[in-house]
């Protein structure tokens, strides 16, 4: 069935008609491609439209801004109300609080094991993925690991592993960059999910997967959003971007070297 969207402003009409092709898309892996890069490119914009918003995070963060931690902020803001955008990967980030800080591994699988089978009389006991709908908000974490929440820094860390920040790290850019997905990602959830599963690479990690028609929503919700944003704002989106800028002033410091 095809979406049409209930909107005359040309900029979201734009990413609306991304949305309906990616829902009738023959690929996932070109579905993601566009879609997680639509995301990027709206994070990207907003900052762009927002300076004082990006003179804020800049000074926050302690300068460049992560790409990751942008589209993590973009969606927090602009579909703040959304069940899933301010969820952390629990069990990718406390796989990762185990492998590099080996030290903590026994608060990392307190993490873990709240989130996994241990009841050897059930059926799935040793099979079953960890449970993707167990992930929560990195405030909810913290109240359940009082070691998270007295560590700044780790917990500012786990940002990193939100929902949106995966998005860009594990998604957007090996298909961007690589034209592959992550070995950290799997391609088995489905609608509007996100699941665990286990990793094919050896690691013994977990991977992580969001169902296509999650990120969809998203999209749609959170142009929408941002385009309602603007409008209060008395501001077109997307107005006076010269995309290819950065790129210009490149050139011009390699022209500048020629003697």
């Amino acid at each position: 069935m095809k979406y049409t969207p209930l909107t005359t402003d040309p900029f979201e009409h734009f990413f609306y008609k991304h949305a309906q092709w990616l829902e009738e898309a023959w690929s996932v892996t070109a579905a993601n491609t566009l879609a997680t890069s639509s995301l990027d490119a709206l994070a990207e914009i907003w900052l762009h439209d927002f300076p004082d918003a990006k003179k804020k995070l800049e000074k926050e963060v302690g300068g460049t801004i992560p790409a990751s931690i942008r589209l993590a902020r973009f969606l927090k803001q602009f579909i703040p109300n959304d069940p899933d955008v301010n969820k952390v990967a629990v069990v990718c980030f406390a796989e990762d609080w185990k492998h590099y800080r080996p030290q903590d591994a026994h608060v990392a699988d307190l993490i873990i094991n709240k989130r996994v089978n241990k009841d050897p009389n059930d059926v799935f006991f040793g099979h079953e993925p960890p449970r993707a709908y167990l992930d929560v908000p990195r405030d909810e974490l913290a109240r359940e690991c009082p070691e998270l929440a007295a560590n700044l820094n780790l917990l500012a860390l786990a940002e990193e592993y939100e929902y949106g920040a995966i998005l860009y790290s594990l998604y957007r850019c090996p298909l961007v960059h690589a034209a592959t997905n992550s070995n950290r990602t799997h391609g088995f959830a489905r609608g509007e999910k996100s699941m665990y599963y286990w990793s094919l690479d050896g690691s013994g990690r977990v991977t992580i997967g969001f169902g296509i028609h999650l990120i969809i929503r998203w999209l749609r919700n959170a142009v929408t959003g941002y385009v309602q944003t603007c409008h209060q704002a008395g501001l077109i989106p997307a107005s006076n971007i010269d995309a290819g800028s950065s790129q210009e002033e490149r050139f011009k410091r390699l022209w500048s070297k020629i003697k």
